[in-house]
Formats: structure tokens, sequence, C-alpha cells
């Protein structure tokens, strides 16, 4: 692979002669992309693509890139899109849907090139050709780019400052808005990133009192930006997540029973069902019968067991032999009890080669979880020190690929703080599954608009994860719940743990096929904390009527034949009956239905979550078409929509 990724390389130098700006050049929103040679520019390959560096040119269009070196895989990731580029592949990846592109991202000069149209449009931008590239943006994608570079120049700019805080206060929000877009360039100049991120927090919050949601978003992000600069992650993390529930998000899926797209979802090594999801569950006090209790309250039957302990694994053997005449699949939560015993295991530790052999010796099909939430500072075992951290589970992972074939390691950190997870990671070699501990807080003092309200999506808390690893890797929800008591004032909450509850369960099947298996955390107390499903039935009820999928199934043998994918401009459906599905996002998050429609003519409406609309595509085979999903509020009221342009197969 190395030696043709080089010819293919040397192929494009020696056709294309030195890469230089001659080739064309790259506008976003009118204003350039700032090639240059240490950036790289454009070029023309052999076959007559422009090919385009893609890190200046898609972080010029506010993008996150990443390189992962050992999928030889750039990520692009802008929102709630990722666009995984593959070197030497003719496709890109939105959130795990191929997309066929002109030629096959290569590298040269260490950089990565491609054509860069399709990644663009995969992130809703438009592009156009007029001797040089154009995109534009969605939304308000070039809102900060006018006030950065505005030219204003006001002497007297903390007088001005004052008074657009005086008119913010008032309510006057949209002579504030002119106020602090008046005094932004001279606070800019001063790269004083405090003051700057303070500036697009005012700035957001009068967007948001005015309605201009887009524009809101847009300066919170930015906000987030200039947080990080200042050297305050957590302001960063808070600001960045005010601009997620600040946005309007509508997503459309696709689930067929077409087998051609079974393709789509990343594999692991052992027990995982071959499409749809496991579901599993902790075990009551290690009893693998209570099981039986358990599938009765549910009203499904699980495929998997969640079982904590540490290296003396002997209490719990009997738990691991049921589960090997049942068939089941357990999940070892293999803990450690602080950093000094973290920190003491070495490699061939003969601890853990004993419960290697023990675990294998019973048959059963098993996930070893090691050291989990190791990113969480409240965490037992939690160290800055992540290369110690990677050490120790690189010598567990090796013990068990060793002396234990019957288990598969998982890598799974706590969902929260999002921004060290990667720090963490261990390597593809030594990480069979990832997964995330996931759980709803609740916390109405994250609202944007100061009104007490949690508008959190339970179903949107896997982008982050799923963005990072489920391009290589299968993920598994190692433990997820709701609590229905506020652990920090004793309140009931029911009525937002079951809303959270169901939302999480109807979605996973749906919006992240890379999700194989899903473990609920069931118990009766976790600091202050309930979850256990017999001690509130409407919580009980959310988690059943989420279950009620085919695509959840009671063993990793057993196979939904349901495949799931994402819907973006120019991917691929098949011409046959399919079903539609969407996830829709507002600051209000009020939908009442949304109505689907082709080329502008409506085609069915969808009611409840997940929107779902079966239809027959097989009219429109050969076909490309613009597929919409509009939403209304309970009002009848439009609050959000989409369109993409699709390929019927």
């Amino acid at each position: 692979m190395k030696k043709l990724l080089l010819a293919i390389s040397l192929i494009v130098l020696i056709v294309s002669g030195a890469v230089n700006s001659s080739a064309t050049d790259v506008f976003i929103d009118n204003v350039p992309v700032p090639f240059s040679d240490a950036t790289g520019y454009p070029f023309v390959s052999a076959e007559g693509r422009t090919m385009v560096p893609l890190r200046v040119t898609m972080e010029a269009f506010g993008a996150a890139v990443k390189w992962d070196a050992e999928q030889s895989t750039a990520l692009v990731t802008k929102g709630i899109t990722t666009v995984a580029c593959k070197i030497g592949d003719n496709a890109v990846y939105r959130n795990g849907t191929k997309i066929p592109n002109d030629a096959p991202a290569v590298v040269v000069n260490g950089k990565t090139y491609l054509p860069i149209r399709a990644v663009f449009e995969a992130l809703d931008a438009t592009v156009s050709w007029d001797g040089s590239v154009r995109v534009d943006s969605p939304g308000a994608g070039k809102l900060v780019y006018e006030i950065e570079n505005s030219g204003i120049k006001v002497s007297n700019y903390w007088k001005v400052w004052t008074e657009a805080l005086n008119l913010e206060k008032s309510g006057n929000y949209t002579a504030a808005v002119a106020k602090f877009r008046e005094v932004a360039p001279v606070f800019l100049q001063k790269s004083d990133a405090h003051s700057d991120a303070m500036l697009y927090n005012h700035l957001g919050n009068c967007y948001n009192a005015l309605g201009m949601i887009d524009e809101a978003v847009a300066c919170y992000k930015r906000e987030s930006h200039y947080w990080e600069i200042a050297g305050l992650p957590q302001a960063a993390i808070d600001a960045s997540r005010r601009g997620d529930l600040s946005g309007s998000t509508v997503q459309m899926f696709v689930t067929t029973k077409n087998e051609s797209y079974c393709g789509r979802r990343s594999m692991g090594p052992l027990y995982e069902p071959e499409s749809g999801v496991l579901l599993g569950v902790t075990l009551k006090g290690s009893d693998p019968y209570y099981m039986d209790v358990f599938n009765e309250t549910a009203g499904k039957e699980m495929g998997g067991y969640l079982l904590y302990g540490d290296y003396n694994v002997s209490p719990y053997l009997h738990a691991f032999r049921a589960a090997a005449e049942r068939g089941k699949v357990i999940q070892y939560a293999l803990q450690v009890r602080d950093v000094a015993d973290l920190l003491s295991i070495t490699a061939e530790d003969p601890r853990y080669v004993k419960l290697a052999g023990d675990i294998n010796a019973t048959g059963a099909k098993t996930l070893i979880r090691f050291a989990c939430e190791m990113n969480d500072d409240t965490s037992k075992w939690y160290t800055k020190d992540y290369a110690a951290y990677i050490e120790r589970f690189r010598y567990v992972a090796d013990i068990f690929h060793k002396y234990a074939p019957n288990c598969a390691i998982v890598w799974s950190p706590n969902f929260y703080p999002a921004d060290t997870m990667e720090l963490y990671y261990p390597g593809d070699k030594y990480v069979d599954y990832v997964g995330i501990s996931l759980y709803a807080e609740f916390q109405p003092e994250t609202d944007p608009l100061g009104k007490g309200v949690d508008r959190s999506r339970f179903s949107a808390i896997l982008d982050t994860i799923v963005s990072l690893y489920g391009h290589k890797k299968p993920i598994i929800v190692s433990e997820c719940g709701a609590s229905y008591i506020n652990h920090r004032t004793g309140e009931d909450i029911t009525e937002f743990a079951s809303r959270q509850l169901n939302d999480l369960f109807t979605y996973i099947p749906v919006k992240y096929p890379d999700v194989v298996a899903v473990y609920l955390f069931e118990t009766q107390d976790k600091g202050g904390r309930r979850f256990e499903l017999s001690g509130n039935e409407k919580y009980r009820e959310a988690y059943v009527n989420g279950i009620k999928s085919e695509s959840y199934v009671s063993s990793d043998e057993e196979a939904s034949g349901i495949y799931c994918f994402e819907v973006g401009n120019n991917v691929s459906v098949p011409g046959e009956m399919i079903s539609l599905h969407s996830f829709v996002k507002t600051l209000e998050n009020d939908f009442a239905y949304v109505v689907y429609s082709l080329n502008g003519v409506d085609i069915g409406t969808g009611y409840g979550i997940p929107y779902t609309l079966n239809i027959d595509f097989s009219p429109y085979k050969g076909k490309t078409l613009d597929l919409t999903c509009r939403a209304f509020d309970s009002k009848g009221a439009l609050c959000a929509s989409k369109t993409y342009k699709i390929n019927v197969l």
C-alpha cells in the first residue's frame, strides 16, 4: 500500500510539475483561501482534476481537520458532520455514508490533496466554478469574517462598549448589535482573547434574543475559539455547548433491508450482530438469573450482561459460566482501585494473566472494558499522565489478546469532558471496540436564553465519539441512563429523564449505524441518582417504547436485517421500499410532525420521533432528486427544514 501511495504521489508530481498557484484559486464566501508554500497550492492532475490542499482549505471554511495516521485518513468535522477522506479511496464518507469522489485523495509533499467539491457539498456548502472555485457557506458562515474585517475605526472604544452593554441591558438588541460590531475590530486588534470571547458572548446573546439563531450560533462558536486561546478550556466547552443548544439541526436517515448497505458499519473481531444493536443491562449482585426478571420488566430479551469487578474474578465466575450456557455476551468492567493500582500493572502481569485465563476457561463471550471513564477527573484512577494510562492499557490488552481468545478489548471514556478523550486513546492495535458512558444530567443552567430550561437532546450526545472513531471501530454504549431524581436537589425529574431515555433509544439504531451494542445502567442508586426501571413506571415505559424497534436484537448471532445510513448531498439510496426518518432539533424543541417531499412535491408525513415514512422509491430509479424534510411545531408553524440532492439506484 505504501508503494502504491508513493507511486501515485510521484505520478502527480511528474505530470503536474512543481505544485504552484497557477492552477486555480479558491474563494470561501468571497474570501480567498490563503495558500502558501507552507500549506501547498491547488494543482491540476494528469486526469484534469483540480486537486486542492485539504487542511488549509477546510480550516478556512471553519472546519476542524485531523489526521488519523493509523488509518491514512483525514477527518474533516464541522458541526455534527464528519467527512472521512481516506488516501487512495475514490470516495469520501459523510458520517459513515459513502459518497463517490472524482479522484482519490493523495499525499504530495506531506500534504493531503483531493477534489474538494464532494467534501464541501457533504458539509452543506454550495460550490460553483467561474475560473476559480467559489464556495458559499450554509447559514451565517461569513458573519465572523464580516465582524472581524469591517475596517471600522473607533477612537473611544470603551465608550462605545459601555453604550453597547447598556443597550443590551435595556433590551434594545438591534442597536446593541450595531455597537458591539462597531467596536469589534478594535478589540480584536488588541489580541486580548479574554475580551474577544466576551465580545462574541454578548453578540451571541443579542442575536439569540432577536431570534437570529444562525448568527447566535456562529458567535458562540467563535467565543469558544477565543476561550481556547485564552487558556480556559471549560469556558470554551460551555460556549460551544451554548452554540450547540441554540442551533437548529435537521438530519435525514434511510433504513433498508437491502444487504448491499451492510458494509456501511464498522465491524469488530467478536460479538456484535451483523446488523442491528445488541441489548444489554447491568447484573444485580452478579446474579445472571436476574436477567429473567429484567426481561419481563423490559418486554424484550437482553443479549448482554454488564458486570463490574477487578482482577480477582473468582466471585463472579458463575455469572460468566451462566452467560456461556445462555449464549449471552458479558461486558466485564475491569476496574482498578486508584492511580497507584493502575501504575502497578506490568507487562505479562501475573494477576492479569491469571484473570485472562480464568475468564477464557468459562467459554463466555466477553468484552473486557478496562479502567473506563479515564478522562473524567472524578474517576478514582484519573491521571493527567495519559501516556502512563495508555502504557498500562496496552499491557492489559496484550495479555488478553494472548491468553484469552474469547475476549475482546473495549476502550471506554466518559462522555464528559469530550475534549480530553483523544489524549487517552491507546491505538488501533490495542482497541477492538470503542465504548462510552452516557448519562443525561438535568442542567437548566445551560439554557442559552436564561429561562432555566434544559434544552439538550440525549440522542445527540454520541456525535463526538462516533465522529472520532466510528470510521474505524464499532461503537458500544458501555452504560447509559437518565436519572429520574436530581442528585443535587432530590427533586423528582421523571418527565425529563423519561423523555431523554426514550429519545436516546429511539434514535440509536437510526442515527448511529456504527453502534453495535447498548447496555442500560439499571440500578436503584448511584451517588443520589435513580435509574431502576421497576422504581418508576413512566421511566420504564420510556425504555420499553424506545427498544421496540426491530433493529434491537437479543443475541450477537442474530442480525436484524435492517441497515441504516444518513442522507446528504450526492448520497445514493436504493430504488425500492425504504423508510425515511429524521432528527430535528431547535432551541425550543417543539415538533409535531415533519413533511417529506421530492422535487417540491409532498410525499408523506411522519408523526412522533423518529418521524418515519415508508415509501417505495422504485419509480425514481436512475434519477437525481431533491429530498426535503420540513418540520412543523405544535402550532403548525414551520420551524426547520433541509434539502439534499440524492441519487436513486
